[in-house]
C-alpha cells in the first residue's frame, strides 16, 4: 500500500519489489507524454541543528568531523517531516533517504523520480581520478573513514549507486574518465554485481559491508586501549 500510494509503483511492481528480499525501495522514473521526466521533489530540511542526523551517523561509527564536512558540502541534510537523512547529489537529480530510528531495520529508500542512472557522491580532491562504487551512501562514507583511519592517501570519489543491481549507474560511471573500483557488499548480490562487471577492478569488505568493517575496527581500537 505504501509503495502504490506514495512511491508510484503499480501493484505488480510493488509485489516484485517486496519479493526480491531487498531493503532498498527503488522509485520508478515517471514520464509525461513519453518525453518529459518528472523532476524529483526533495524533502525540505529541518530548521536548526541536525541532531538526529549526527546521532545516527555517529552511532554507525562515522566521525563528527566527516559528517560536518558533508553537511558543509550540502550533500547530506536532515529532513523536516520525518527526521530522515537525505543524501543528495550535487547535480540535484538523485537522493537516497535513510531513517534515523535506531530500533529495527532503518528505512532505506530513494527519492521518487530520481534519475535512473543517478548516484550520490563526494570527493576528497578536485584532482581525484579514482572512483569507488559502493551500494549505499553510508558504505561510501565508511570506506572513506577506513582509508582515513588506516592513513591510506586517496584522492578519490566515494560513490553510492543505492543497490548492487543498479547497472545503469555503473555503466554511466564506466564511461566516465575515472578509474573505477567496484566496492559493493560481501554477499550474493555483491558477487553477482562483480560477475556482471568483471572488467572492473574490485575490493571486498571483510564483513558484509564497509560500515561493518568500520564499526569493527573502531570497536577493536577501543578494546585495545
Amino acid at each position: 500500500e505504501f509503495l502504490t500510494s506514495h512511491m508510484g509503483y503499480t501493484f505488480v511492481e510493488a509485489v516484485q519489489a517486496l519479493s526480491n528480499g531487498s531493503a532498498t525501495i527503488y522509485s520508478m522514473n515517471i514520464q509525461q507524454n513519453g518525453t518529459k521526466t518528472v523532476p524529483p521533489q526533495f524533502p525540505s530540511p529541518v530548521d536548526g541543528m541536525y541532531k538526529n542526523l549526527f546521532a545516527y551517523l555517529i552511532s554507525r561509527g562515522i566521525s563528527a568531523e566527516t559528517i560536518q564536512m558533508l553537511v558543509n558540502q550540502k550533500t547530506i541534510y536532515q529532513e523536516k517531516s520525518r527526521n530522515n537523512i537525505v543524501f543528495i547529489n550535487m547535480e540535484k537529480n538523485f537522493a537516497e533517504i535513510r531513517g534515523t530510528y535506531t530500533f529495527g531495520k532503518p528505512f532505506h529508500g530513494i527519492v521518487h523520480n530520481s534519475k535512473p542512472d543517478g548516484f550520490w557522491w563526494f570527493r576528497t580532491s578536485k584532482n581525484a581520478k579514482k572512483g569507488y562504487i559502493c551500494e549505499a551512501a553510508i558504505d561510501a562514507i565508511s570506506l572513506y573513514e577506513l582509508h582515513r583511519i588506516q592513513k591510506i592517501p586517496e584522492d578519490a570519489y566515494y560513490i553510492s549507486i543505492a543497490g548492487a543491481s543498479k547497472q545503469p549507474a555503473i555503466d554511466r560511471l564506466k564511461n566516465s574518465k575515472l578509474h573505477i573500483v567496484l566496492a559493493v557488499d560481501n554477499d550474493d548480490a555483491g558477487q553477482k554485481c562483480r560477475n556482471k562487471n568483471s572488467d572492473l577492478e574490485y575490493i571486498i569488505p571483510e564483513n558484509k559491508d564497509w560500515n561493518e568493517d568500520l564499526k569493527n575496527l573502531k570497536n577493536n581500537h577501543i578494546v585495545a586501549r
